[in-house]
């Protein structure tokens, strides 16, 4: 079938073919299986991806698709490095990746330490940025009130942190000095725990007061004995100052009394002093010097016998790693009382005597010497306590 031009020619194939179309030559409309390209081209440049600008096609560099890499790039990121999605910020600016639902959000942040080294956050609702001068890189989860991360500090150091209102409240550090790490209730309050090339571990709490406590209720220990056994009694050295070591303080107490037995009674005048003394080691079976904490020339009268101390309480505070000692010295016009005391010391340094020593009030230091083991009565038993 013919149809002039006015109205047009149209020729109908016998025998369609599925999918076929209508095309104009400008003379005549035939079938054809082939759609004509468009005659509009597409906006922007290649890779470029289309979207809505202001109700017409847009295209921008700074939105584009790397087919090859199936990588969405935005904001013209350039990297080469591996990944399907990238964000690019110009160079000192922050830049953001959020995830919202419910009206909270999650957040992948870009931003700039102290040093202008790019780092990585991840966290939730909230900034703080107060935090940010001191990170390396930091995975973690905010939100107003309460904050959890893991984090590489500029200082070589890592540590997962629980940050409440924007301040500190708990942190693990793993140390960059040595094989060390470090628990910390703040600042000022912690324990570093470490492994030396002996393979010795060691704990060494750090804080005001604190020290090796159970998470129960526990009752500070109020009485430190010596080591040694008690021995029956021998009349002290005029002048002679005795060190009787107490051990070393893990816990902060604060001790009131040095105390001792008095067998047989003195005579005479009294000048006797008792003290709480430390030293910088524990006994190593040498001579130490003994660094006077605090000391008194008040003293129960030694012309009887019995349980005695010193007549008022020090309140002293004893903190911890302090290798703790108490110290007698008598001097009394007439005659030595003779005290219960202690013995087997064999040298190792738990028992030491400075001859014509100094007083305890005036001085601050005495040079202590081991005693020799003769299987008798070394020095008295002296005992501190907190009542």
């Amino acid at each position: 079938m013919t149809i002039s031009q006015h109205p047009p020619q149209v020729q109908t194939p016998a025998t369609p073919t599925s999918g076929a179309v209508l095309t104009g030559d400008g003379g005549q409309f035939a079938p054809s299986t082939t759609v004509p390209a468009a005659s509009v081209a597409p906006p922007g440049s290649t890779t470029q991806v289309f979207f809505n600008d202001s109700g017409v096609w847009g295209g921008s560099s700074d939105l584009t698709f790397d087919k090859t890499n199936k990588r969405l790039k935005v904001n013209g990121g350039t990297t080469t490095a591996n990944g399907n999605l990238e964000v690019a910020v110009p160079s000192g600016a922050n830049g953001r990746i959020t995830q919202s639902v419910g009206g909270y959000a999650a957040y992948f942040d870009i931003f700039y330490d102290h040093s202008g080294n790019p780092v990585g956050y991840i966290k939730g609702n909230g900034s703080f940025t107060s935090f940010y001068s001191s990170l390396q890189s930091v995975v973690g989860f905010e939100h107003p009130n309460l904050t959890h991360r893991f984090s590489t500090l500029t200082s070589g150091e890592a540590g997962i942190e629980l940050d409440i209102s924007g301040s500190l409240v708990s942190l693990f550090k793993v140390l960059s000095s040595g094989r060390k790490s470090r628990v910390l209730y703040d600042a000022s309050n912690y324990t570093d725990l470490a492994t030396d090339s002996a393979g010795h571990f060691r704990i060494a709490p750090t804080g005001a007061a604190c020290g090796f406590k159970g998470w129960g209720a526990t009752t500070p220990r109020d009485t430190f004995p010596p080591y040694l056994p008690a021995i029956a009694r021998v009349a002290s050295t005029s002048g002679t100052a005795y060190f009787v070591y107490l051990g070393y303080i893990t816990e902060a107490v604060t001790l009131e009394y040095v105390r001792f037995a008095v067998a047989t009674a003195g005579a005479g005048s009294q000048t006797a002093e008792l003290g709480l003394f430390s030293t910088p080691s524990a006994p190593n079976g040498a001579g130490q010097t003994l660094t006077k904490i605090v000391a008194t020339g008040s003293v129960d009268s030694l012309t009887s016998t019995g349980a005695k101390k010193n007549s008022s309480g020090f309140a002293q505070a004893i903190p911890i790693n302090t290798h703790l000692w108490a110290g007698y010295r008598v001097a009394m016009a007439t005659t030595q009382p003779s005290c219960t005391g202690v013995w087997t010391d064999a040298a190792r340094g738990m028992v030491l005597t400075t001859a014509s020593a100094t007083s305890f009030t005036s001085g601050s230091t005495w040079s202590g010497s081991t005693v020799a083991d003769t299987g008798a009565w070394q020095a008295p038993y002296l005992t501190a306590t907190a009542y």
